[in-house]
């Protein structure tokens, strides 16, 4: 004790809540109105993130394909020998080859690129497998926008097409959000093969 001072009649003690201060739980109808609020709020963002993935899914599509063109014709070059990049009716078979112009399937189903020796679009045994796309479940379709169907593109050893111009259309997978041309994209391929994509499925290639 410090001299000269007297000790406190009443010491510091530690203070309790009694019963009655006791915390008081989350009544029924406070528990109601936070599961409405929440239930809204995700009601609100479900069409927005459904929106989203629809947009992500096909740029990832736009995107996997102007990599695997320019791929191409890169390869071409490289070998000096024709290098085809073709749809596929089954890309990842044991031996897989282009679609037949019947078929009327889209790029969606898958492709594959390989180095076309004899340029003819078809691979023959020998010919050397580049690149295989699988299918893509995710994808609404990717076809041509008009005209007779677009199944290869074929670079010659200067890295440049042999063929003709296309307007292909990528859509989203459900019949809902191919209403919106925002959510599609369109990719142009130029007579000598070269791609670049537009950011609507209705977009014109000029």
């Amino acid at each position: 004790m410090i001299p000269g001072k007297k000790p406190s009649r009443n010491p510091a003690q530690p203070r309790h809540r009694g019963a009655g201060a006791a915390l008081q739980g989350v009544t029924l109808v406070e528990l109601l109105v936070a599961v409405g609020i929440v239930a809204l709020l995700a009601s609100l963002a479900a069409p927005s993130f459904a929106r989203l993935r629809a947009g992500s899914a096909v740029s990832g599509h736009v995107n996997t394909f102007l990599a695997d063109s320019r791929f191409a014709s890169s390869e071409a070059l490289r070998r000096g020998v024709s290098v085809t990049m073709c749809r596929s009716e089954d890309p990842e078979a044991a031996f897989p080859a282009c679609a037949g112009a019947k078929n009327p399937g889209g790029w969606e189903g898958g492709w594959i690129i390989f180095a076309d020796e004899d340029a003819n679009n078809q691979r023959a045994e020998g010919e050397d497998l580049l690149r295989v796309q699988p299918a893509m479940p995710d994808s609404g379709g990717i076809h041509r926008g008009s005209g007779a169907a677009y199944n290869q593109i074929r670079y010659r050893p200067n890295g440049w097409a042999a063929g003709a111009t296309a307007t292909l259309r990528f859509l989203p997978r459900s019949a809902e959000a191919q209403l919106d041309p925002a959510l599609g994209r369109t990719l142009c391929v130029s007579i000598i093969g070269r791609t670049r994509a537009l950011a609507r499925s209705d977009a014109a290639c000029s």
